[in-house]
């Protein structure tokens, strides 16, 4: 952790403890890198609030024995992973930028003297120096009064007005919210979570498994982007799927022609064995592998290759007991909307997306390494996935 990121953190803490009590977040979360490669956790609130009442907000979240902060970007690639988790063309968020010298009257944060805002100086509410932007033209402008950074739809940052509470308008939207973990690649890979890769095509047309596994091979391959989910469902654009409001795909935002690639297990809790029906949701087409034998040899357990809109295609019965299975979780999108959601149904109740509470657990390695989590503040979340 460099020192800057240090200073912030504590900076931020110190206003959160004397005013606010953290909570643990029971969003999504998804492990995604900062400028300096390390893994952070990041979830999105779609409650529409003003700048200034996002800020608290995202203070009082906690996950991973970490408060929260509006997401901050320092690079075009943390840039676009940010606009990736918001879902990209779906909504415009907040995000922790302001030139606000003003105390607040929600709990009185000031950025003009905790991290030297002023009028036409922009800072991140975190005290990280402030060295890329990604203004839309024109911006900032400061009409009428603006001094929250709010991330537009086209992937461009707009100065807005940040709330009554900064002597400003109540404009109100969704919000990014960070959680500074600063995992290592090894330490991220222990996570209960799904790993997504994206893979983006250059001039193929993306149009059927085939193409999407030679793309994910290495054909025509222009970038890759990995992340890690705790909850298998992503949505970028288009439909909103079985579960609605979710987070959307990192290293896809707003593009077409590009397959998504998601491996880890799924995990079966004692008392949870039985009879399970999957169901995969995306919009075009994907297919569901998964080591039912748990010989290392993955079966099919959905082909669906198609170019469709969003839909729903279920397996057959599955029968599980209690273990870990490896998966294979494939989607590719060819043009329009673009969504993926993996969900589950045992002994015929509800379909519930993996990870998601009640619903089957999802871990990068078979037996999840307690002792390297605990010392990261994650035993618990560990341990609930297991023996909830």
């Amino acid at each position: 952790m460099s020192p800057p990121r240090l200073a912030r953190i504590l900076l931020t803490g110190i206003v959160s403890t004397l005013t606010l009590t953290a909570t643990p977040v029971k969003a999504q979360q998804i492990y995604s890198q900062d400028a300096n490669g390390l893994w952070n956790a990041y979830s999105v609130d779609i409650t529409a609030r003003t700048w200034d009442a996002a800020r608290v907000n995202a203070n009082t979240q906690m996950f991973g024995g970490v408060a929260g902060n509006l997401a901050v970007m320092t690079s075009a690639d943390e840039d676009f992973r940010v606009l990736g988790i918001a879902g990209g063309g779906r909504r415009d968020v907040w995000f922790g930028l302001t030139d606000s010298d003003v105390a607040s009257t929600i709990d009185g944060f000031n950025a003009g003297t905790v991290v030297g805002a002023s009028e036409g100086n922009f800072r991140w509410v975190t005290n990280e120096p402030f060295v890329y932007s990604n203004w839309n033209t024109g911006e900032p402008n400061n009409v009428g009064g603006e001094d929250a950074g709010q991330l537009g739809t086209n992937g461009k940052w707009n100065d807005n007005q940040a709330g009554s509470s900064l002597g400003q308008a109540d404009t109100a939207f969704a919000s990014v919210i960070e959680f500074r973990l600063q995992l290592t690649t090894a330490q991220v890979a222990q996570t209960n979570s799904l790993k997504v890769v994206v893979y983006k095509s250059g001039s193929t047309e993306v149009r059927n498994l085939a193409v999407a596994d030679a793309l994910i091979a290495g054909n025509d391959q222009v970038r890759k982007t990995t992340s890690y989910y705790t909850r298998s469902s992503m949505t970028d654009s288009g439909g909103e799927g079985d579960f609605g409001a979710d987070p959307g795909v990192v290293g896809a935002a707003n593009e077409d022609q590009f397959a998504v690639l998601s491996t880890g297990y799924l995990v079966v809790k004692p008392g949870e064995d039985g009879n399970y029906v999957f169901r995969l949701n995306a919009d075009d087409g994907q297919r569901l592998r998964i080591d039912t034998n748990q010989d290392g040899v993955l079966e099919d357990i959905i082909v669906d290759d198609v170019l469709s809109g969003p839909h729903n295609v279920d397996s057959g019965t599955v029968t599980l007991a209690p273990g870990s299975y490896a998966l294979e979780w494939t989607w590719f999108e060819d043009g329009g909307g673009a969504e993926g959601e993996l969900s589950a149904s045992r002994a015929g109740g509800a379909f519930v997306p993996l990870g998601e509470t009640g619903g089957l657990g999802l871990s990068q390695v078979p037996e999840p390494s307690v002792a390297l989590l605990g010392g990261l503040g994650l035993l618990g979340l560990l341990s609930r996935r297991r023996r909830a």
